[in-house]
């Protein structure tokens, strides 16, 4: 130990982990660097996994489930070296992927130690803290190998157990938490019902022995609870707006995940669709930018969601979108949406060339699943709709929505896309959020081609500000120079 660290000073910091926290330093949210700032219930956490009744911990499991960027990760490391501060405790840190041991809670306890007191008596190791009283920290990937054989006398920390790629090395670790001192702290934002976080807040609503469990509540946050001191209003108002309400109000509002979740309301539907018609003819089209664009196109864009004719159930659908200038930003006007007998692709080139007849050459993305064999054709980009891939894509459109950018007809042409629109569902009780329009057949895919459409249009506008240097408008031309001026009619480009 160092000399200015007296036996006096180790002894009560082995009793409280907020007086330890306060001699360990972080750098905070703010830049600033200084010891933890713990709200109230975030201190309670801490002030649990030290009771002790009978000369021992008095909970053998602690579980803490609170919302995203509620302080959970850096009371969990806390709590790590907390329970390394006596000689021959082993420690494990849990990590959720199969692949890496290195969780954001381990990680954040070596820069505790690299910028506290305890550095002199450490030794950091790939994976593994060793102090030299002879405790050890080690990070352990989310396989059943890495955990056989592992006594725990320390602590098992664990989080985003709802994110793990298997929940069995957590059952095994949490089985082998022998010895007096030995406990187990879960911290957690709120899961699905089906996930070991849920079972686990279920044992402690039961009334399980040995368990301490904290679950924030919804309605406490809603009611102004502050967990985090760092974490400002106008962040959680941006993440209000940025994301869909259920995706929200699980990630924030620490609500346990469910399906059926509402993608966008009836009335965010309504207030995209506008009186017009898809243009037709380049002269129309010309008149569509003079009339609702100034004459301005900042880009096309376009999607395909395709099912092939041996594919049952599903349309394909062909969807573009023309990027015109609004107060707040691009707003994206659907001119085009093709719904497509069988898929084939002759119907999908002649969708596409109709566009490109009447727009000029429409960057596009093709979903990977059925497409591969004529994206090139069309000289589109193959994305795969992934879990995460579905998150970015439908929360833009969301955002595009509730921002008044997003555009189609009143008329007919948008009735089939309103009606999937308002369909249209979030399920959070998966690990990662999943859209889809329910059961059952064509129930999805205007969406799923409008998405597409959207993300390559966002790519697109994204270009043209980066090169546009002198800050004016950019347009087709500039992003897409092949295209002819003719071919827009009397669009001002």
């Amino acid at each position: 130990m160092p000399a200015d660290l007296t036996p006096e000073t180790l002894r009560t910091w082995q009793r409280d982990p907020l007086a330890f926290a306060a001699a360990l330093t972080i750098r905070r949210p703010d830049g600033s660097l200084g010891p933890p700032q713990f709200s109230e219930r975030q201190a309670s956490w801490l002030r649990a996994l030290a009771e002790r009744e009978d000369g021992r911990p008095r909970w053998k499991t602690v579980g803490v489930v609170a919302p995203k960027r509620a302080g959970k990760t850096i009371v969990q490391s806390v709590a790590l070296l907390f329970k390394s501060l006596a000689p021959d405790r082993f420690s494990v840190c849990l990590a959720n992927s199969r692949e890496s041991a290195q969780s954001l809670g381990f990680a954040e306890a070596v820069k505790l130690v690299e910028r506290g007191p305890l550095k002199h008596d450490a030794r950091i190791l790939r994976g593994e803290i060793q102090f030299s009283w002879g405790a050890t920290i080690k990070a352990v990937p989310c396989t059943a190998g890495a955990c056989a054989g592992l006594t725990i006398t320390g602590l098992l920390a664990t989080d985003e157990l709802w994110a793990a790629d298997d929940e069995e090395p957590f059952h095994l670790l949490s089985s082998q938490t022998e010895g007096a001192e030995a406990q187990t702290l879960l911290v957690s934002q709120a899961s699905g019902l089906d996930s070991a976080v849920y079972r686990l807040f279920e044992a402690s609503q039961a009334g399980a022995p040995g368990l301490w469990f904290d679950y924030v509540r919804p309605e406490e946050l809603d009611a102004g609870l502050v967990l985090n001191p760092f974490l400002s209003e106008r962040y959680l108002a941006q993440r209000r707006a940025l994301l869909p309400d259920p995706v929200f109000r699980h990630y924030h509002g620490n609500e346990w995940g469910s399906a059926g979740g509402t993608f966008m309301p009836q009335e965010v539907v309504d207030a995209c669709r506008f009186p017009y018609a898809f243009p037709a003819t380049p002269e129309e089209a010309g008149e569509f930018c003079l009339h609702w664009g100034g004459g301005h196109l900042l880009c096309m864009a376009g999607g395909l969601d395709r099912a092939q004719p041996f594919a049952k159930g599903d349309d394909s659908v062909w969807c573009a979108v023309a990027a015109l200038p609004g107060d707040a930003g691009p707003v994206l006007w659907v001119v085009s949406l093709d719904v497509m007998p069988t898929g084939s692709e002759a119907e999908v080139l002649a969708s596409v060339g109709r566009t490109w007849a009447i727009w000029g050459p429409t960057p596009a993305v093709f979903e990977a699943y059925q497409s591969a064999d004529l994206a090139h054709k069309c000289g589109a980009d193959l994305r795969h709709a992934s879990g995460p891939a579905q998150s970015s894509l439908f929360g833009y459109v969301h955002r595009l929505a509730t921002a008044g950018r997003l555009r189609f007809p009143s008329g007919p042409e948008g009735d089939l896309l309103a009606h999937q629109l308002a369909q249209f569902r979030v399920d959070t009780s998966t690990a990662v959020p999943t859209f889809s329009g329910g059961k059952g057949t064509k129930v999805d895919d205007t969406v799923y081609a409008l998405a597409w459409a959207c993300e390559k249009a966002r790519e697109q506008c994204d270009a043209g500000e980066e090169d546009d240097e002198e800050g004016e408008v950019v347009t087709m031309l500039d992003l897409l120079p092949g295209i002819r001026v003719e071919a827009l009619g009397a669009a001002r480009l």
